[in-house]
C-alpha cells in the first residue's frame, strides 16, 4: 500500500481526502481495539491501525512542495521535521504515562487513535478552505498570491 498510495494521489484534493480517509480508518481501528474483549481481535485490529501512520509521510511530504514555493516550502518542511521529531518524543513518554495513569496498557492506544483523528480532521479542515470561493479571504491553494502579484513572497 505504501508504494502504490502515493502514485494514485497525484493531485492536492486527492491527497486531502486520501489522508482523511486513511488516518481516519487508523484511529477507528486503534479506537476498536480499545473496545474489543478478546485478545485475537485486538490483535487482528492492530495491523489495520499501524500501516495508517506510515501512510501519513508521503502525504505530508508531498503537500508542502505543492503548496507552498521557495522559502514558504523550506518553512513548511522545517515544521514537518520539527513536528515529526516532537511526535518521536511524546510518543515514547505520552503512551506509557496513558497506560500508568488509567492502569490499563490497553488505553494507551487511544493516543495514536486521537493523533490520527486530528490528523483527519486537519485534511477536511484544509480541504474545505482548498475548496472556499475566493471572495472568502483565504490564500491557499491554486488561488494562493503568486510572487507577480506580490513581490513580497518572492523566495
Amino acid at each position: 500500500m505504501l508504494l502504490w498510495i502515493p502514485r494514485h494521489l497525484r493531485e492536492h484534493r486527492s491527497v486531502l481526502v486520501g489522508m482523511a480517509l486513511i488516518a481516519l480508518s487508523g484511529a477507528v481501528a486503534f479506537l476498536v481495539s480499545t473496545l474489543l474483549t478478546e485478545n485475537w481481535m485486538r490483535y487482528a485490529a492492530f495491523p489495520l491501525g499501524t500501516p495508517c501512520i506510515s501512510l501519513m509521510f508521503p502525504c505530508f511530504w508531498y503537500l508542502p512542495s505543492q503548496i507552498f514555493k521557495g522559502a514558504h516550502a523550506a518553512a513548511a518542511m522545517a515544521a514537518i521535521t520539527t513536528l515529526g521529531s516532537l511526535g518521536g518524543f511524546l510518543s515514547q513518554n505520552v503512551m506509557p504515562w496513558v497506560a500508568h495513569w488509567t492502569g490499563s496498557a490497553l488505553a494507551a492506544m487511544i493516543v495514536p487513535a486521537i493523533g490520527l483523528a486530528l490528523l483527519s480532521l486537519s485534511a477536511i479542515i484544509m480541504l474545505a478552505v482548498w475548496r472556499a470561493p475566493p471572495n472568502m479571504g483565504f490564500e491557499f491553494g491554486p488561488s494562493a498570491p503568486t510572487d507577480a502579484k506580490h513581490p513580497q513572497l518572492a523566495s
